[in-house]
């Protein structure tokens, strides 16, 4: 039998075999060897009761529990088809409301980007783009978005008032404050200005009636009073400025009031003008008041914000009856010392139609107008004034001349001495530094425009002579000085180092501005001695004339002058010198 069954391997005979008795039994007894009997099944069901086989886990195999949960975070229990199908459902249906089609949809909440920026309605149909802030969308009340300590919120807010209005646009900033999400809060809105809202070029503005309402033209037009002086200077910010630097204390005022001006009881009028209060005090005084000029009663007041950088206030104001002229007064009180307190482009008009006059120069430009006018009659005069004067003194001048023409014929004109004094300069022992250089005393004052200069002894004592310097160990000399500090030198110099030439007298000095020569006569000798001690057995020294060098050039003669003493060369040690004048006198042409 050369075939078997798969499984018990028993024999199959074939077809033409021969199957005997015992063969029959063989493969019985295999059968009744190899089937489980009850008691078999029996046993082997009791085995596997009895087995330890663990749950099934993220790490190991082994028995799980079937769940239809969608919801569940369970690791151990297994989704069953119901699950997976009820999932694939809500996915689908989450997806469907959470996204708008390309054609556009709606949102029915507000859409939040990056957790700080929102854009929210609410159902009266106003709309806010905010920063960490939104509309609620029932009760249409500003919420804050995060929470945070100092952020703040802002935004532009599009607020409707229903049919009867149009829609308007505002902006809002709450600063640097806390905030709490979800807490409500009120913003301060500053409504955004259009081409509607305000006078345009064309629109015929009224004109300003304040003549100076920069400071441009200094106090002109306005009276400074209180215990605190005004002063005005020009403003890159804002051209120019009224303003206020010293202390104004509590209870104590800088004023500075407007000429009066005629108004109409009844009818409006707009005030503006830009403050600057920014370190000032949180209650300090920076206003503008309306005052009636009959009786000095306050009508108005136009309040600047506190400690604020430049920034406009305005207001709208009907005259009283029984007001028919006014002043502005500028009032600041209360404030410290160091910081501006200011007041810039300042408009009083008609008012116009309920739309805002921006600020304009048609007053100051009215001002100019007025005293051009004035600069002209007074050119002319003055013109005719230079003319009499120039005849009065032999010239002949008309009003036909230019003005170059006239101013040379004023050179033309001889003129002698206009100057003439005598100084008295005192004996004085100065002390030097060592290396020590420069101007060190000054003797007198040549006036702006001199052409020449006289020093000059008129006593008989002292041995003649004018001025004296004298000097152990530095170089000085004689010089004249302009208002650019140059100095020209005009005289030798005492020379410390050589006791032959202790001391300098100078008897007489002559210069010529003009020209830009200068001579002197002097003594230079190993004391204080005078004119009266050169003799030829004294061996003292002897009278010499002195020539100076050039005038320098770019040296100042317009401007005041000054003859003095200075260090030329100074020694290795600190000295002194000393210097004096008897007798002198100096004349200037």
């Amino acid at each position: 039998m050369p075939q078997e069954t798969d499984r018990l391997k028993l024999p199959l005979p074939l077809g033409n075999e021969t199957v005997s008795r015992e063969s029959i039994n063989a493969v019985f007894e295999k059968i009744d060897a190899g089937v489980a009997t009850q008691a078999d099944l029996d046993t082997l069901r009791e085995a596997v009761s009895k087995m330890d086989i663990p749950d099934a886990s993220l790490t190991q195999k082994g028995k799980v529990q079937l769940s239809n949960a969608t919801e569940s975070t369970s690791q151990t229990l297994a989704a069953t088809s119901k699950a997976v199908n009820d999932a694939r459902q809500a996915a689908e249906n989450n997806a469907k409301g959470a996204s708008l089609p390309r054609t556009g949809g709606a949102l029915t909440g507000r859409l939040t980007m990056q957790s700080w920026g929102a854009l929210s309605a609410n159902t009266n149909g106003s709309t806010l783009y905010g920063n960490n802030c939104y509309l609620h969308p029932t009760d249409g009340t500003f919420r804050f978005e995060n929470t945070h300590s100092f952020v703040g919120a802002r935004g532009v807010y599009l607020r409707f008032f229903g049919s009867s209005k149009e829609m308007e646009v505002y902006m809002f900033d709450t600063g640097s404050v806390a905030t709490t999400a979800g807490e409500i809060f009120t913003p301060t809105l500053k409504r955004i200005i259009n081409a509607d809202d305000v006078i345009l070029p064309n629109d015929n503005p009224t004109t300003n009636f304040l003549s100076n309402s920069t400071g441009l033209f200094g106090l002109d037009g306005w009276t400074s009073g209180g215990s605190v002086p005004f002063n005005t200077s020009v403003s890159g910010d804002v051209t120019g400025m009224f303003y206020v630097d010293g202390a104004v204390p509590s209870g104590q005022y800088a004023i500075l009031d407007s000429v009066a001006m005629t108004v109409y009881a009844g009818i409006k009028y707009d005030l503006q003008a830009m403050f600057f209060s920014s370190g000032s005090y949180t209650n300090s005084y920076i206003l503008i008041e309306v005052k009636n000029v009959s009786n000095g009663e306050t009508l108005f007041t136009l309040n600047a914000d506190p400690q604020k950088w430049w920034h406009r206030k305005k207001m709208t104001l009907t005259m009283p009856t029984g007001v028919s002229q006014i002043k502005l007064r500028l009032v600041v009180s209360n404030a410290p010392a160091g910081v501006a307190k200011a007041f810039s482009r300042i408009r009083f008009n008609l008012h116009n139609l309920e739309k805002d006059m921006p600020y304009d120069f048609t007053g100051d430009l009215a001002y100019i107008g007025s005293e051009l006018k004035a600069v002209k009659r007074s050119g002319v005069d003055a013109k005719q004034g230079v003319v009499n004067a120039i005849n009065a003194k032999g010239g002949s001048a008309s009003t036909n001349d230019t003005w170059a023409q006239l101013a040379a014929k004023i050179n033309a004109i001889q003129q002698g001495a206009y100057s003439a004094s005598e100084p008295v300069i005192s004996y004085v022992s100065t002390n030097i530094s060592a290396g020590q250089l420069g101007w060190v005393r000054d003797f007198a004052v040549v006036p702006a425009n001199a052409k020449t200069i006289s020093i000059s002894n008129y006593s008989t004592g002292f041995g003649l002579w004018g001025i004296r310097i004298a000097s152990s160990t530095t170089s000085l000399a004689f010089g004249l000085r302009d208002a650019n500090g140059l100095i020209w030198r005009l005289s030798e110099q005492a020379y410390g180092n050589n006791p032959a030439v202790y001391a300098l007298s100078l008897y007489t000095l002559q210069a010529d501005l003009n020209a830009g020569v200068a001579a002197s006569l002097y003594l230079l000798s190993g004391s204080n001695y005078g004119l009266h001690d050169v003799t030829p057995q004294s061996n003292v020294g002897s009278v010499r004339l002195y020539a100076s060098p050039p005038k320098p050039a770019g040296f100042d003669s317009t401007r005041d002058m000054t003859i003095g003493v200075y260090i030329n060369g100074s020694g290795s040690f600190a000295t002194s010198f000393t210097s004096s004048a008897y007798g002198l006198r100096l004349q200037t042409t």
